[in-house]
């Protein structure tokens, strides 16, 4: 059995919050790239309260989960590890707290309001995420509302925090980060298939089933890399990004696997190779922007 600590870090899933750590830096970089700014405390601010933000949200999903019955036999639940529920859901309050108090002195050190509403529409969106009445995990919005969050919002409102604007070239750079990221949240549902059916929590592969929403799976990877090409061609992002490029083969490899596992158990191994794809993938994006 293992250890309660490693049970506490597999609750906590650390690779995933690199998911709060792309945006930011894109966002970051691009600001630099475009007016040569950078302001390191804000750049921690913004950095620290989206990823207070994903943790509140996770945390708040454990615990409605566990409502629910979703979560009652998943052993790496914050739920089943602390055994009070109530707990779970005063610390996912304090870390929305955390999260929106650093948000809202952001805006007030801003000269436009533009944090304020990009913090509100996130807020809102990850509030609902699992808790009552909205559940839109529950009514498989999860990945539109991932892409949206950890993508186009969290890359312009990092822009934003350095240098108050937000440029198209945000946007652009802004929509692969977010394909990749939904997948990541779609490759994460194989491996909680038969609990989510079996309490209707309704996402994309309870609704499509292992087959259709494989290939939705495939077609997003596929598209972070289309769309990063016509940016490319269409002159809106940076030369530089083409090197994104040098993470398509661990994408292929990707590919064929869950292609090849997705009806099996095995599936399970395509969620961490799917997060080091969007981790190293932004990573890239943000190194093409500094140094070009």
């Amino acid at each position: 059995m293992p250890s309660k600590s490693k049970q506490f870090y597999q609750a906590f899933n650390l690779p995933i919050y690199t998911a709060s750590v792309i945006p930011v830096l894109v966002g970051t970089s691009i600001a630099h790239y475009q007016r040569n700014i950078f302001a390191p405390v804000r750049f921690l601010l913004a950095l620290f309260g989206l990823l207070f933000l994903q943790i509140a949200v996770n945390l708040a999903n454990d615990y409605f989960d566990c409502k629910t019955g979703v979560d009652v036999h998943k052993k790496d639940s914050f739920i089943i590890l602390v055994k009070n529920p109530k707990s779970i859901l005063l610390f996912s309050l304090l870390f929305f707290l955390f999260g929106g108090v650093i948000g809202l002195y952001l805006d007030f050190t801003s000269r436009q309001h533009v944090i304020l509403l990009i913090g509100f529409i996130g807020f809102v969106i990850a509030f609902f995420y699992s808790s009552p009445p909205l559940r839109l995990s529950y009514l498989g919005m999860g990945e539109p509302v991932t892409f949206l969050c950890f993508g186009p919002l969290a890359v312009m409102a990092s822009e934003f925090v350095q240098s108050q604007q937000i440029s198209s070239t945000s946007f652009w750079a802004s929509i692969p980060i977010g394909f990749l990221v939904a997948a990541i949240l779609l490759i994460h549902h194989f491996t909680q298939y038969e609990e989510d059916k079996r309490y209707q929590k309704n996402n994309p592969l309870v609704r499509w089933g292992k087959k259709k929403a494989a290939l939705v799976f495939i077609y997003l990877i596929l598209a972070a890399y289309l769309w990063i090409f016509f940016s490319l061609i269409l002159g809106k992002i940076p030369l530089a990004s083409i090197f994104t490029f040098i993470t398509f083969p661990m994408a292929a490899r990707i590919i064929f696997f869950t292609w090849k596992n997705k009806e099996n158990q095995n599936i399970y191994q395509a969620k961490p190779l799917m997060i080091k794809l969007h981790f190293f993938t932004g990573l890239v994006v943000a190194i093409g922007f500094l140094f070009s």
